[in-house]
């Protein structure tokens, strides 16, 4: 039988006489390279040295023009590796889409917000227990670089904020307290930004990583340059809430536009999609631009003419550095949410004697063919979560 026959044998018997190589070394080999075999090592070793002595397992056979030039053959390798590498390693924006499912009580963000929150009734002379009520976090962590919190651990400090203080002005000054230097990796990749444009795209593109309360958008139209806010629908159902985590997203946005483009940046106009209320509000002499109220959404408007200036503190050569900095934070935070982040608190548990895979699916009542398949959905495995807790499994 010659070769262009031999994608055509499939499962039946294979008449080994007829299936005889020729003399030449190199047919030899060819035989065993071209079959797709399902033996053992020491089979293959055996098959090399004398073509009778073990019956190959054929399941398919290659015909041998069908082997790609050597130039092909590179390019599907390269392909190969790119798309191991994005299974890997997801790109910013599909992780950015997985961070978008973060649960409200997951605890994955740093405690900047809360703890801006947190000093500036501190400093209007309100006790730190009554601040913290309920909210379930001692006082020393309220500062501390390893402490992580979630939306609704932050939203409960703004509810405690809102009875506290009599402030009419209270969330816009608590945004405005939060600088850039504030946001640690992220701050700093918006100040490397080598141009403003860049820095706008950023600041969408990772806002992540910034203990999202709202949902941040950025365009320009013609002469104007927009940033739209809209807080989250878990604090729809509470107006006073809705309204104080949109005048705080404003504050911080105005706080840091003014960080990076420089102090003399101003707003044109401040858009509300509520009306004035009596209890706190944004007002034309805090913002230092008008305020329009019941607007179709809730913006921000400047000069798109400020994108224009130069970026005086960025840098060409440290953003793609940062910019990776970044993408690993990211990453690091789809290991703290949905079932990697529920394994990954399993693990910790007992670093001395990790679980092993069927008994963390019992912890967790899956099946383990669930929970694979819901690990591989988050770009991870089970080895994965352990290497990134620091465990060795065996």
């Amino acid at each position: 039988m010659d070769r262009a026959g031999w994608d055509k044998i499939g499962e039946a018997p294979i008449d080994h006489a007829a299936l005889q190589p020729k003399t030449r070394t190199s047919d030899r080999l060819w035989g065993i390279r071209k079959i797709r075999l399902s033996c053992r090592g020491d089979e293959i070793a055996a098959r090399l040295r004398d073509p009778h002595s073990v019956a190959p397992r054929t399941t398919w056979l290659e015909r041998a023009d069908s082997v790609p030039p050597k130039h092909e053959r590179h390019d599907q390798l390269q392909r190969s590796r790119e798309v191991h590498k994005s299974r890997a390693r997801r790109t910013q924006p599909e992780i950015a889409s997985g961070i978008s499912r973060v649960g409200i009580g997951d605890k994955v963000y740093q405690s900047t917000k809360l703890a801006a929150a947190y000093d500036m009734l501190v400093s209007q002379g309100v006790s730190a227990e009554a601040i913290l009520r309920g909210v379930n976090i001692r006082l020393e962590e309220v500062h501390s670089a390893k402490t992580r919190i979630s939306l609704r651990q932050l939203m409960t400090t703004y509810q405690n904020a809102m009875q506290l203080s009599a402030d009419r002005h209270l969330p816009y000054r608590i945004g405005t307290t939060i600088h850039v230097s504030a946001y640690g990796m992220y701050g700093y990749a918006i100040l490397c930004c080598p141009d403003f444009r860049k820095a706008m795209d950023f600041a969408t593109r990772y806002h992540a990583l910034a203990a999202p309360l709202a949902a941040i958008e950025f365009r320009e139209e013609g002469e104007r340059a927009i940033w739209s806010v809209e807080p989250i629908p878990h604090s729809v159902a509470d107006r006073r809430l809705y309204r104080f985590v949109a005048e705080v997203q404003i504050g911080i946005h105005i706080s840091l536009l003014r960080d990076v483009m420089g102090p003399a940046f101003a707003p044109q106009e401040i858009c509300l999609s509520y009306p004035q209320a009596d209890d706190f509000g944004l007002t034309a002499g805090l913002v230092g631009c008008s305020v329009r109220f019941v607007q179709p959404a809730n913006q921000i408007v400047f000069k798109s003419s400020w994108l224009d200036q130069a970026a005086s503190l960025g840098n060409k050569t440290t953003y793609p550095t940062i910019l990776a900095m970044c993408d690993d934070l990211l990453g690091d935070l789809t290991l703290r949410i949905g079932t990697a982040g529920r394994i990954r608190a399993i693990l910790l548990r007992d670093i001395a004697n990790p679980p092993t895979f069927a008994v963390t699916a019992r912890l967790l009542d899956v099946n383990a063919r669930s929970l694979r398949r819901q690990l591989r959905q988050q770009g991870i495995s089970f080895r994965g979560c352990a290497m990134n807790c620091g465990l060795n499994l065996r």
